[in-house]
């Protein structure tokens, strides 16, 4: 972890090593397109430090993918421990911003909205769900703030999730801890049953959702989603895999508050509230400092 957060510490500081960009690129607009690349030096980025950081990323195990971009081109790219271009990587909790994205387009379509509460929409799973649990809003969900006794500062709070052979009936069954909005509980489980409430108010799975009205507008061909074997809906907490420049892509359209190549992919109004701090506090937590939650997007502040 100790690496890794070197490794950042370099990369923060490429943008302030380089001049400035003589004549600054256009910012694509035509997301559906590959990414273009261009010369760091060119995007105001010392190519010196750059390179050190791509050296310094192989001395890490874990670390599968380096992909910089800046002023819309990828500046430098390198692969790792056998990773290439094309793969798809397990990006974990990334999975949970494709979730926000999703549940945005949704809310755009005015199908949802961030009031949007669980009502009975989930009654096949707990018929007697009480007061508390059927006004927990589609912005609990997204804020982690639902207020549900969890514990998933191991691997053995997730395990006992995903194996439970019910994993929406797992969480709604919990008891409450907190009332609803008041408190950040980080839970994988209440975001998968974010994934299901929205599809419950648009009436189709989050992944043919996203295989309709997110991918084709983002320009990405291969996505792979695990699916919970029971019911055959796909792991809204931490299930997706992608390549890496199609993260990036997804950082970019957030970036560019939503805007896609042909129009709005979600509302410029969705993107502003789900990158606004949640929460008052501000937490250390390795490898970054500042750091507070949004819309399912962990929000990081940097002074200067």
């Amino acid at each position: 972890m100790r690496d890794f957060a070197r490794l950042l510490l370099i990369l923060s500081a490429l943008g302030a090593c380089g001049s400035e960009p003589t004549a600054p690129l256009p910012e694509p607009r035509d997301l559906t397109a590959e990414w273009e690349t261009a010369d760091p030096a060119s995007l105001g980025i010392d190519p010196v430090a750059l390179a050190a950081a791509l050296d310094h990323g192989g001395m890490l195990p874990r670390l599968l993918s380096l992909v910089v971009v800046r002023h819309g081109r990828i500046a430098a790219e390198r692969y790792y421990n056998g990773n290439h271009a094309g793969s798809l990587n397990e990006v974990r909790s990334v999975t949970k911003s494709v979730v926000s994205t999703i549940a945005g387009i949704v809310a755009r379509e005015g199908q949802l909205h961030e009031d949007s509460t669980i009502g009975l929409r989930l009654s096949e799973w707990a018929p007697d769900l009480d007061a508390a649990r059927r006004s927990i809003t589609v912005a609990n969900l997204l804020t982690m703030s639902a207020g549900f006794q969890w514990n998933e500062s191991t691997t053995a709070g997730y395990n006992a999730w995903i194996t439970s052979g019910d994993p929406i009936g797992y969480v709604l069954e919990k008891p409450i801890a907190n009332p609803q909005g008041s408190a950040f509980t980080y839970n994988s489980g209440a975001v998968h049953v974010l994934s299901v409430l929205v599809e419950k108010y648009a009436g189709q799975r989050i992944d043919q959702i996203a295989e309709e009205k997110l991918w084709p507008r983002l320009g990405v061909q291969r996505v792979r989603w695990e699916i919970f074997p029971h019911d055959g809906r796909p792991n809204g907490g931490a299930g997706l895999d992608l390549r890496p420049r199609d993260m990036a892509k997804l950082g970019w359209l957030w970036l560019e508050e939503g805007q896609g190549t042909d129009g709005p992919v979600i509302d410029e109004s969705w993107v502003e509230k789900g990158t606004r701090p949640a929460f008052s506090w501000w937490q250390t937590s390795a490898p970054l400092n500042e750091q507070n939650y949004g819309w399912l997007w962990w929000l990081y502040r940097k002074d200067g």
